[in-house]
């Protein structure tokens, strides 16, 4: 299921570039506040 997943994810950042930089920008807003 694990594998899955993460090839799904994958497949959707290929195709919606727009909603990975959204979740790179948020990952990083995360980071930062620690």
């Amino acid at each position: 299921m694990k594998r899955i997943d993460v090839r799904g994810r994958v497949v959707i950042n290929m195709l919606n570039p727009r909603w990975c930089f959204e979740v790179t920008l948020w990952a990083g807003v995360f980071f930062c506040q620690f």
